[in-house]
């Protein structure tokens, strides 16, 4: 940055801040009484401006990266809970096909035992029906 550009700039901040009174020199720029208190303050006002949106923007990180860490065990948690509901449905499920197998196997049983008498009489009635010829 050449002197020139220097120069420029601190006549422009200066300018900005509505400071009266002050002189360029060659190297140094002079200025009345109180005025450099009064740049020392509005510098500080603008520090503690930056650490704010700094330390906000740390906290918000802090912040977010809890969030995200809770979202993460939550999801866990659901998935977690969404299979153990589906671990249940699905004994129930086995449960019933079970049943239903058992009550069709009944079934078949009683059908069998009716048809095996059914048969044993249709066989006596011929063995009858061939004696009486």
């Amino acid at each position: 940055v050449g002197a020139e550009t220097v120069k420029l700039l601190v006549q422009r901040l200066l300018g900005q801040q509505a400071l009266e009174g002050w002189q360029m020199g060659v190297t140094r720029v002079f200025l009345r009484s109180g005025q450099l208190a009064q740049l020392e303050g509005i510098r500080g006002a603008r520090l503690a401006k930056a650490a704010i949106i700094v330390q906000a923007a740390i906290r918000m990180h802090i912040v977010r990266r809890a969030f995200r860490r809770k979202l993460a065990a939550i999801v866990v948690l659901q998935a977690a809970h969404r299979g153990r509901m589906t671990r249940r449905q699905v004994g129930t499920l086995r449960r019933h096909v079970a049943a239903t197998r058992i009550q069709s196997a009944y079934r078949m049983h009683q059908a069998r035992m009716i048809l095996n008498a059914h048969r044993q009489l249709m066989c006596a009635m011929k063995l009858q029906s061939w004696a009486r010829m």
